[in-house]
């Protein structure tokens, strides 16, 4: 038993000591690597923040441009806000053929910053809002009618009235499609029935409808009044029979397929009045006011008589017919007009720096 004690005396020690040593080693290395991965994921998150924020400041540019394309195409845009911390700067620059540069920097202090610099297209819907009538087509303006405004048409023009503004035969450049304002316009509430009955509207208290879509064919009816509280829009025609009235309240009627509004029926604007197929456009339109309205055919032909002064803008291939000593006023749109006032955007390039 004293032998075999003393033939392992040291041992443990040799091995503690050997053990430390290697941990004595190995420690540094390890220490190192945690500091590294700690300060490497503190760089991400940094940049990543600072990503999330120079691309706020290009979500922010590209609804500025969107809002105003042609404004901004002899101003530059220049704001400056904060986003997770970071000061953002956004500045815009109009390059040519419908093309604008944004520059996007978020910057965390003087030795970090993030840039985005994204190329982007613009093209603006043809001039609704500039000219009385715009028309893919033919213009056909009936003896006694009186245009007060620019008439823009591609066909043919016969003008039996008179027209104050310029006559323009030119291509209607980036005429939108009826996919993209189906889209714009999509509402996901639903408006049962095929018929509604206004009768119980008045002007003081009018009948309200939508926001909603129809599945099928609408029919407006009754001797009332209504008041449009959302976009109605109609997977099929809508029909306005005589003794209805419509405040269209800045909103849109949207149908897939035509729409009808004839003699002895009475609408209030402003607002928009749309069908991818043909309008047949009669009412009196409401007393005292001088709203703007939009009455717009996408594919088909619009059927303009109302029997008073109209103001607003035409666009479609349009017969225009006023009762006489009536005219069509081109307007200024109203602020809270519900369209599209730009159509397609494209993002030619996108790259961070």
């Amino acid at each position: 038993m004293k032998l075999l004690k003393n033939g392992q005396s040291g041992q443990a020690l040799v091995l503690a000591l050997i053990l430390l040593a290697l941990g004595g080693l190995i420690v540094v290395p390890i220490l190192d690597l945690a500091g590294t991965s700690l300060n490497y994921h503190r760089v991400v998150q940094r940049n990543t923040l600072e990503t999330y924020a120079a691309d706020a400041g290009v979500e922010y540019a590209l609804c500025e441009l969107g809002n105003d394309p042609e404004g901004y195409k002899t101003e530059v845009l220049q704001e400056s806000f904060i986003v997770n911390d970071k000061t953002v700067n956004v500045t815009t620059e109009y390059l040519d053929n419908d093309i604008y540069k944004i520059t996007s920097i978020a910057t965390t202090d003087s030795n970090s910053s993030t840039i985005i610099e994204s190329y982007v297209h613009i093209s603006p819907y043809p001039a609704f809002f500039n000219n009385a009538i715009t028309s893919r087509g033919d213009v056909t303006i009936q003896p006694g009618t009186v245009v007060d405004g620019d008439v823009q048409y591609q066909g043919t023009l016969d003008n039996k009235g008179t027209i104050t503004g310029d006559t323009i035969q030119a291509p209607v450049e980036n005429w939108p499609t009826a996919d993209e304002l189906s889209d714009f316009y999509w509402v996901d509430e639903v408006i049962s029935g095929s018929t509604i009955d206004i009768s119980s509207g008045t002007v003081e208290n009018p009948y309200l409808i939508g926001p909603g879509h129809t599945n099928g064919n609408l029919k407006i009816v009754g001797n009332g009044v209504a008041q449009l509280m959302g976009t109605l829009y109609v997977q099929g025609s809508v029909t306005f029979k005589p003794g209805t009235g419509i405040k269209l309240n800045s909103q849109t009627i949207y149908a897939n397929v035509d729409v009808t509004i004839p003699p002895h029926t009475e609408v209030w604007g402003p607002g928009c009045i749309i069908a991818v197929g043909d309008v047949q456009f009669q009412p009196h339109l409401g007393t005292g006011e001088e709203a703007f309205i939009l009455v717009m055919s996408v594919e088909g032909t619009v059927q303009f008589q109302p029997d008073n002064d109209f103001y607003g803008a035409l666009a479609g291939n349009v017969e225009v017919a006023l009762q006489p000593n009536c005219t069509l006023n081109t307007t200024e749109p109203d602020d809270g007009l519900d369209y599209p006032l730009c159509t397609t955007l494209e993002t030619l390039s996108y790259e961070i720096k």
